[in-house]
This record gives C-alpha cells, sequence and structure tokens, in this order.
C-alpha cells in the first residue's frame, strides 16, 4: 500500500499539469488539402509497424516552409537521407524528410520561412513514397498525427 502511495505522489503533479489546447500551424506547401496523404496510422506499440506522420507530395526541389515560429534541432543526414527537425516556441517537434536544407542547429525560424527543399536520398535509400516528403509530429509523450494542428481531421467512424 506505501508502494502504491508513493507513486501516486510521484504521479499526482503530471496528472495536474493542464492540457495544452491544440494549435493551428501555417500549412509547409501550397495547396496543403490536395498535396497530403491521410495515412497516418500510429502503432499498437512504441516499435511497432505504423505510418507516423503523412507524406507531403512534393517534386524534387519544391521548397517547404515552417508551419510555426521554431529552432531548428536537427538538420543534416541520418543513414542515407537528409532530414530536418523544427522544435516549436510549446515545445512540439515536426521532422521533415527527404529534406535538404541550407539551415543549421540552433537557428531560429520564422513561420511560412523557408526550411529546405525536397530533394532525392542516396543511392541506396528506399523510397517511402514517390515524390514526398514525410512530415511527422512529436511530444516527449510520442508521435501525433500532424493533421491535428490543421483543423484538417477527419471525422472518425466504426468499421465493422
Amino acid at each position: 500500500m506505501l508502494k502504491f502511495l508513493l507513486a501516486l505522489l510521484i504521479a499526482l503533479p503530471s496528472l495536474l499539469e493542464p492540457i495544452r489546447p491544440p494549435e493551428i500551424w501555417a500549412t509547409p506547401i501550397p495547396d496543403f488539402e490536395a498535396q497530403h496523404s491521410w495515412d497516418y496510422s500510429l502503432p499498437a506499440t512504441e516499435y511497432g509497424a505504423g505510418h507516423r506522420g503523412i507524406d507531403l507530395h512534393l517534386q524534387p526541389g519544391e521548397e517547404l516552409t515552417s508551419p510555426f515560429d521554431a529552432v531548428v534541432t536537427f538538420a543534416g543526414k541520418v543513414v542515407d537521407r537528409n532530414l530536418i527537425t523544427l522544435r516549436s516556441l510549446t515545445g512540439y517537434k515536426a521532422s521533415f524528410e527527404v529534406v535538404c536544407t541550407h539551415l543549421s542547429v540552433g537557428e531560429s525560424v520564422l513561420e511560412g520561412e523557408v526550411i529546405g527543399k525536397a530533394c532525392d536520398g542516396d543511392l541506396n535509400y528506399q523510397i517511402h513514397c514517390e515524390n514526398c516528403v514525410h512530415f511527422s509530429v512529436r511530444t516527449e509523450h510520442g508521435y501525433l498525427n500532424p493533421l491535428l494542428f490543421f483543423g484538417s481531421m477527419r471525422p472518425s467512424h466504426l468499421v465493422s
């Protein structure tokens, strides 16, 4: 019983934290509604299969802009592809891949500022999707559907 009470006392502050209201961000590409996929799929387990983001339909060389005021937390190559990660002033992290950028870690960007261009991965890169940039959003608690931040979620429905 003592262990339970101790665990409750430790967890209580996090349970009392206010839930952040959803933010509405600027779109990172023109014609966002017509140029993205709806295929976000959170996996059943932390390391399970899923699609932890959406795909933005872009040709190589097309520009992306920051959806919010941010700081660059990563810009560079991961294995065989370039990506950039931005941290919003409220703590959300948004990553875009495959994106080539001129920005460096620690630089600030404003909402609507160009953050990079869609580009190709290395020769051995397994193409995620044809002519697209993968866009994901996460917090310290895990991944979120990026569409939550653009007011474009479709209503849920039961599937039998």
